[in-house]
């Protein structure tokens, strides 16, 4: 079973179908207008807060498979497997809040939009398998030798990830931007040779908690590709995933896939029971802040702020979409 709900300021409504909206009036102190069909939506800054909750047992899909790892080549290494930890720059000490995220995407709205740059080249090209051979080793999780709730892996671009995402870490106010380099990934054997001493573009982060047991750092929530994320609860393998934010979906124009590309990951204090992620996303037709505060436990929970900024008009928006795949049903159930 799983539960969602939706809540847009000042309506509330069940479920999460896609909503599509009349051109509103200026918004003033983050209030809504009513929702209509066949309408627009006009440049202005929409406002909004969605809570989803994963309950017990999702569609059944093994985490492995989605996820193209094999769970026991990413069990924690030995202590004394020491591993340089990945280069950070840091890109501000003058503090750093939600506010932030939203001024940046205030003003991306007012710019014409710049698609995202290119990944490492050669990247594109890696078949499915030569895409799993790359890992991010669990000894450079950020955190793994801190005292602290939760972990941090970030996730390399390539095969059908090609859109390069910056990731950041807040401690203290303090900015520090993940940078790509030769090394902060493994590479299996038959990994391209060409590549290797390459610095490998990143396309998403994932984070962990033992979540199931004492002796194991589980991964929890997948951030990568597009708007796209997932998350499970205790027990659970991945099932649904949801989206930051849909537009145009079925029109015969053709679906526009906004893309996360820059998200802050807040450093989680010691008895922390969530953590705290802003994402900035961006889109030709439109930009938005987004807060993700996550808890982790039998139920994960995930409490979504997002402001958007349109750079033209909308039709056809979808707030906390989700996705899902077909598998078999009744008539080929023996597969």
């Amino acid at each position: 079973i799983a539960s969602f709900a939706c809540r847009t300021t000042p309506i509330e409504y069940a479920g999460c179908d896609t909503l599509i909206l009349r051109a509103p009036d200026p918004i003033v102190g983050g209030s809504v207008p009513r929702l209509r069909r066949k309408k627009t939506v006009n440049q202005r800054r929409l406002a909004g807060h969605v809570t989803l909750a994963l309950s017990l047992a999702m569609l059944a899909i093994p985490a492995a498979v989605l996820m193209g790892r094999n769970a026991k080549s990413e069990a924690p290494a030995p202590a004394e497997a020491a591993i340089p930890a990945p280069l950070l720059e840091t890109v501000t000490t003058d503090g750093f809040d939600a506010d932030d995220v939203l001024e940046i995407a205030r003003r991306l709205a007012a710019e014409p939009y710049v698609p995202p740059g290119s990944i490492t080249p050669g990247l594109e090209k890696l078949g499915y398998d030569q895409y799993r051979d790359i890992r991010f080793p669990p000894e450079r999780a950020f955190w793994s030798d801190e005292p602290l709730p939760f972990r941090l892996d970030v996730l390399p671009a390539g095969s059908i990830y090609r859109t390069p995402v910056r990731v950041s870490v807040v401690e203290d106010g303090e900015v520090h931007e993940i940078l790509p380099e030769p090394g902060l990934f493994d590479l299996a054997p038959g990994f391209p040779d060409e590549l290797r001493d390459k610095a490998l573009s990143i396309s998403g982060f994932r984070l962990r908690s033992r979540l199931n047991s004492n002796s194991y750092w589980d991964e929890f929530v997948v951030f990568q590709g597009a708007s796209y994320f997932r998350a499970v609860g205790r027990g659970q393998n991945y099932g649904l995933s949801a989206r930051g934010l849909a537009l145009r979906t079925g029109d015969p124009e053709g679906e526009e896939f906004p893309n996360f590309t820059h998200f802050w990951i807040e450093k989680p204090r010691r008895n922390a029971r969530s953590i705290t992620v802003h994402a900035l996303l961006d889109s030709p037709s439109v930009t938005g802040a987004y807060k993700f505060v996550i808890a982790a436990s039998r139920e994960t929970r995930m409490d979504v702020s997002y402001t958007l900024f349109p750079r033209t008009d909308l039709r056809s928006v979808g707030i906390a979409p989700l996705t899902s795949m077909f598998l078999f049903d009744t008539s080929n159930r023996s597969r």
